[in-house]
């Protein structure tokens, strides 16, 4: 990060689990410190190819990815006004996805799959 770039929290948004906590969390520490979100949906490709990739399972899954991202950032407005969270659907993987991001991030926040102690 360059000198007077202050970051930003970025938190991954997974449609098909419950994101409320861990976005409530990022949105606080963002008011707290005074920094910018970015809510981010990681879509992976359905097959090996990305391009082309127009099957029915791939649009819904890009669709439930805006979904959630529309609703994660109309929940952060409600509980933190003053915040105005950008949001990124991205194609790729999740994990390489949020780990390229956290090169310019401040922090990362990700949520918990509620996994047994050992699993998690």
């Amino acid at each position: 990060m360059g000198a007077g770039e202050r970051g930003e929290i970025v938190v991954g948004i997974d449609p098909a689990r419950n994101w409320h906590l861990s976005l409530a969390w990022a949105a606080d520490e963002a008011h707290r410190r005074g920094l910018e979100l970015r809510l981010v949906v990681a879509a992976p490709p359905s097959h090996d190819r990305r391009e082309g990739d127009d099957s029915p399972r791939r649009k819904d899954m890009l669709q439930a990815g805006a979904d959630a991202l529309q609703e994660g950032a109309d929940w952060v407005r409600a509980r933190q006004p003053q915040l105005q969270p950008a949001t990124d659907l991205l194609d790729g993987f999740p994990a390489p996805v949020i780990g390229a991001l956290s090169a310019r991030a401040r922090m990362v926040v990700l949520g918990s799959r509620h996994l047994s102690r050992t699993a998690e």
